[in-house]
């Protein structure tokens, strides 16, 4: 019972934030006792406030980084361009900065430490990807990188990345296919953004003609 209970007010919180994010909260009250009225005021309070609240320790520490330590703001702009996550080998490659290097592990667990970063082995190939844990994080990265000349650079370094990822794995089915396409299927999502990008890209050039 107390299972559904929380799976209740989890489903109404979404639900709740839902109407907030979109404006609609308003509209709704007026559907509801003032009891449950009340309740919903002061939830909305609370969510705005923590909202505030997560934009300013991100702006800081973002702040931070950005004039302190740029291998790890590189490390952040490049995984802005993953669908969902990336292997450690393409983030790196992106980034271009080296695995080899002792300040790039301290920057990707200072990054898992703020609860920016989450790493997970990937149960297909065993690879350990890594992903934004908040969408609100990423989206602040997002915006700071469309301020950035990094844009181009990293862009670039996207697309070249999987163009060689895919040659590489694409050719011949000899010897154990199944492994080299295994590493397509766990980053499909990713190349099918690199081609949506291209594709989109390739279309409002040619229209500006």
């Amino acid at each position: 019972v107390k299972i559904h209970k929380v799976k209740d007010d989890l489903r109404f919180e979404k639900n709740i934030i839902d109407l907030i994010i979109n404006s609609k909260l308003d509209d709704s009250k007026s559907f509801l006792p003032e009891e449950d009225i009340k309740k919903l005021d002061k939830f909305e309070s609370d969510f705005w406030k923590g909202y505030y609240e997560k934009c300013q320790e991100i702006t800081n520490i973002f702040e931070k980084i950005k004039t302190e330590n740029p291998e790890c703001l590189r490390l952040l702009y490049a995984l802005t361009f993953a669908h969902d996550s990336f292997d450690e080998e393409m983030l790196l490659d992106i980034a271009n900065a080296s695995a080899q290097t002792s300040q790039m592990q301290d920057n990707l667990n200072m990054l898992h430490r703020f609860s920016w970063v989450i790493s997970g082995n990937s149960e297909l190939t065993g690879f350990k990807r890594y992903s934004f844990i908040c969408s609100l994080t990423r989206g602040y990265i997002q915006q700071a990188l469309s301020k950035d000349d990094a844009q181009k650079t990293l862009r670039k370094s996207w697309i070249d990345c999987y163009v060689k990822k895919a040659q590489e794995y694409g050719n011949d089915d000899y010897g154990n296919w199944h492994e080299k396409f295994d590493r397509i299927d766990e980053d499909w999502s990713n190349f099918k953004a690199v081609f949506d990008w291209c594709r989109k890209n390739w279309r409002d050039r040619k229209s500006t003609r």
